[in-house]
């Protein structure tokens, strides 16, 4: 299973989302903003971030750069957003982002991002079930 860092200053949002994701068998740190999961980031190695875009602080973008700026990071990023403006989409992908979702997430839509990481970790393809679960805006 992977280690992810969850960033998301909503406190609703990142517990369901990292209660989500420790169901699913993975290790979980949440971070409350930037700021906090760059110090994570520069104690610890991760597989994945998964990180809200706008946060106090430090928001995701910058998040993603410093990450890679830095620290030399290249762990994925996968971007998430109750907005969904198309320009954030494509700017974070330009920059590297792995994906950008749209919340509420769904686990279908988030399985096949895990599955690809693991895979790109050298973890065994899981058989993550779809069923769906949503995070409150």
């Amino acid at each position: 299973m992977l280690k992810i860092l969850v960033a998301e200053d909503e406190a609703h949002n990142r517990d369901a989302i990292t209660e989500t994701l420790t169901r699913m068998g993975h290790t979980v740190v949440a971070c409350l903003d930037g700021r906090q999961a760059l110090e994570a980031m520069s104690s610890s190695e991760f597989d994945l971030v998964l990180s809200d875009v706008r946060m106090p602080n430090m928001d995701g973008l910058q998040l993603f750069a410093a990450s890679r700026k830095l620290l030399n990071k290249k762990t994925p990023f996968v971007f998430m957003t109750a907005y969904g403006r198309l320009e954030e989409a494509v700017s974070a992908m330009k920059q590297g982002a792995l994906h950008f979702l749209t919340k509420p997430m769904r686990k279908k839509d988030l399985a096949p991002i895990l599955n690809e990481v693991e895979i790109m970790v050298g973890l065994p393809k899981a058989s993550v079930s779809t069923t769906d679960f949503s995070v409150p805006i």
